[in-house]
């Protein structure tokens, strides 16, 4: 279990400026969706995956290490947010590796079209910066997806072995 507690801490260590960076680019996001509601379901989706990386940090820092007591509504707040953040991670896994595998010619087909568009840029080189990006940029979710899955799974276990952690509200 300690091995899972390092491993747990640099994971989280790990998410918290990615977690910054979603946050700021759902900022973004949203004011984008108040013209197309449609997009709404996409912020969501991030808003629950930051709102998770700090509460699970607040809960690791104090829950876990210091042992101090903590509001039963946090834990349940984690719980959705991480149930949520477990789905946002199968979705940055599987979109990436279908984009990888079978749609990156169609792609590649797409931004051949848009290059012409572009003054000042050979057809080829632009083809090749925009797919070395599109493979970084996949790489880069696949990495993330792994992570907040198993940071996910880890914390969902912390969650159940400190339940004693969480007081029972009087309501």
């Amino acid at each position: 279990m300690l091995d899972n507690l390092k491993l747990y801490k640099v994971f989280t260590y790990i998410l918290i400026p990615i977690a910054l960076l979603f946050g700021f680019l759902d900022l973004i996001i949203l004011m984008i969706s108040l013209a197309n509601p449609s997009g709404l379901f996409g912020v969501f989706i991030i808003a629950c995956f930051v709102m998770y990386t700090f509460t699970s940090f607040k809960f690791y820092k104090q829950g876990v290490e210091q042992n101090l007591q903590m509001k039963k509504s946090l834990k349940d707040f984690m719980k959705v947010n991480a149930f949520v953040s477990l789905f946002f991670a199968v979705l940055l896994i599987s979109q990436s590796v279908y984009l990888l595998n079978n749609n990156l010619d169609e792609t590649m087909k797409a931004m051949s079209d848009m290059s012409t568009q572009q003054p000042g840029y050979s057809q080829e080189a632009f083809k090749k910066m925009a797919q070395s990006v599109i493979k970084g940029t996949c790489v880069f979710f696949i990495i993330t997806g792994l992570i907040c899955f198993f940071h996910v799974l880890i914390t969902l276990r912390l969650l159940k072995k400190h339940e004693d952690l969480f007081e029972v509200s009087s309501n």
